[in-house]
């Protein structure tokens, strides 16, 4: 299942984002000795992030 076009949200401060930063995801690659990778846009910044160090923002459908 992809997860292009997804919000996620920073578990960590990295250099160039904050805890907590949301940004949409762009592109995934798998690289077979480091792990998952996910392309984040997060308006300010496109940067590459580890699949694991993210967590997908579920949207409130109490509407």
């Amino acid at each position: 299942m992809s997860n292009v076009g997804k919000k996620f949200k920073t578990r960590y401060q990295g250099n160039f984002t904050s805890k907590g930063a949301i940004g949409i995801c762009k592109e995934e690659k798998t690289v077979r000795a480091l792990g998952h990778f996910v392309l984040i846009d997060f308006g300010y910044i496109t940067t590459w992030c580890f699949a694991r160090e993210l967590d997908e923002v579920v949207e409130n459908a109490s509407n």
